[in-house]
């Protein structure tokens, strides 16, 4: 458990008065993204980066809630599991020893 932005997805943290604390202020002023760690928070992100990898998806996947990324779409199921990049073209899963940018 470490109380500062030191090592990425392993210093992840819900706590609000972490993230809200004096060793975090620094990273806040300098953030150009918010990402977060879904095994932390106990979902899984399956990350659709492109309009094939979202219409595979949609057939292939059961309905979730999703959120629109820059690049595609954000599929959030509840529990977690291993991730792995690259599982089929544009399709990523993060959620344990990963992180998800917001």
């Amino acid at each position: 458990a470490c109380a500062a932005p030191c090592h990425a997805w392993a210093a992840a943290t819900t706590d609000p008065h972490i993230f809200t604390s004096a060793a975090w202020a620094p990273a806040w002023r300098q953030a150009a993204a918010v990402a977060y760690h879904p095994g932390g928070a106990g979902v899984t992100v399956v990350d659709l980066d492109n309009a094939d990898a979202i219409a595979w998806a949609r057939l292939s996947l059961p309905a979730t809630r999703n959120v629109a990324t820059t690049r595609g779409e954000h599929w959030i199921y509840l529990g977690t599991m291993s991730s792995g990049n690259g599982v089929r073209p544009g399709v990523d899963i993060k959620s344990l020893m990963s992180y998800a940018r917001w």
